[in-house]
């Protein structure tokens, strides 16, 4: 089946309407609040998902994205989760991508409900990561 055959199935089964298309790539929304695009290219479906806004201190920045890596690297290797970041946007995102040989509808859902649940997972990580650290209450004597 095709890119646009297999959204269109997607979107029809989950009742989500018509889907518009352009250079291979849709637009989605998961549970009302994630934004994710679907695209096919060199014959994979991909899906991205931007989670959060980059520092603007280049230390904070740096710190951030060693950490988030170090995180990554396992998902790499079991959940085909990679992390990204958009340079024009200045945002870090997620994406996953499969063959589209043999590609069904349920393995698209599978990719989407992997893609939300680690969206909330880095969203939390980056949240907690970078909440002001509470300095310790000092006792007068």
């Amino acid at each position: 089946m095709n890119f646009e055959n297999l959204m269109n199935a997607y979107a029809a089964r989950h009742q989500l309407g018509s889907l518009d298309f352009g250079d291979n790539s849709c637009q989605l929304m998961i549970d009302d609040q994630i934004g994710v695009t679907c695209l096919q290219a060199n014959g994979q479906f991909c899906i991205y998902c931007d989670f959060a806004r980059l520092p603007n201190d280049s230390r904070s920045r740096e710190e951030l994205l060693l950490r988030l890596l170090e995180k990554n690297l396992a998902l790499l290797a079991n959940e085909r989760i990679s992390l990204c970041i958009d340079p024009d946007q200045q945002t870090l995102a997620i994406y996953s991508y499969a063959s589209m040989n043999g590609l069904t509808v349920g393995g698209i859902e599978e990719l989407i409900a992997t893609i939300g649940n680690y969206h909330e997972f880095y969203l939390q990580w980056v949240e907690q990561s970078s909440a002001p650290a509470h300095p310790g209450m000092m006792m007068m004597p």
